[in-house]
């Protein structure tokens, strides 16, 4: 990834127009991948990313939500459910808390 295609730049994860991904580029999610929010309407569903790299070790988490909300805004995506949105964002970090 070259540096003039990052949209937004966190600790460990950055934005590009392709997507989401770790600075050291081992791990990548396409905007596609980014929530469930059009076919879901569950807190688990809608932040489905979040709470699985809840439960990945060497992930700052918090740093993690921060780029995956800005991507969301920056790609112009519609929760309408912004309470799910949140609960789901809890979840990932109690799921966090108890590893």
């Amino acid at each position: 990834m070259e540096n003039n295609s990052r949209l937004w730049k966190g600790t460990q994860w950055c934005i590009t127009e392709d997507g989401l991904e770790s600075l050291d580029g081992e791990i990548k999610f396409k905007l596609s991948e980014l929530t469930d929010v059009k076919t879901k309407n569950t807190p688990e569903t809608i932040s489905r990313l979040p709470i699985e790299m809840a439960g990945t070790i060497g992930i700052n988490l918090e740093d993690f939500i921060t780029a995956w909300l800005v991507s969301l805004a920056i790609n112009s995506f519609d929760v309408e459910e912004r309470e799910m949105l949140l609960e789901g964002i809890e979840l990932a970090r109690k799921k966090r808390k108890g590893l």
